[in-house]
């Protein structure tokens, strides 16, 4: 197996998990994987110890389950800077803009409920 790291930042540790399907869908397969570092754009290749594959796999599911960004000694940590997005609702169909932070009253039945969609910290 091979794995991409086509983030943009690079990795002091990457561990995950990959799951094999079969034509139909059905699970036939797992394993491991792991890598001591991964720069930006770095591919590596991994046998996968202990992988267990008892079909023609058709399809796969990788997931990252560490990912520990590698950061130089005593650097400072900077701010997250993340864009502001574009959010909507939709509801039965009609689209409501959401600003973060910001209440939308919407009339549930007979109650009126206010919704505040706020950013995970």
């Amino acid at each position: 197996m091979v794995v991409k790291n086509r983030s943009t930042f690079p990795y002091a540790f990457v561990s995950g998990a990959v799951t094999f399907y079969d034509a139909a869908g059905v699970r036939c397969g797992e394993g491991m994987f792991k890598a001591d570092a991964l720069a930006v754009d770095e591919s590596f290749e991994t046998d996968s110890p202990g992988l267990r594959i008892r079909c023609e796999a058709a399809t796969w599911r990788v997931v990252a389950t560490s990912l520990l960004p590698r950061i130089a000694p005593n650097a400072p940590i900077a701010a997250l800077n993340r864009a502001p997005s574009n959010l909507v609702i939709s509801i039965d169909g009609e689209t409501h803009p959401i600003q973060l932070d910001k209440p939308l009253t919407v009339t549930l039945g007979e109650k009126r409920r206010t919704i505040i969609v706020r950013s995970a910290p």
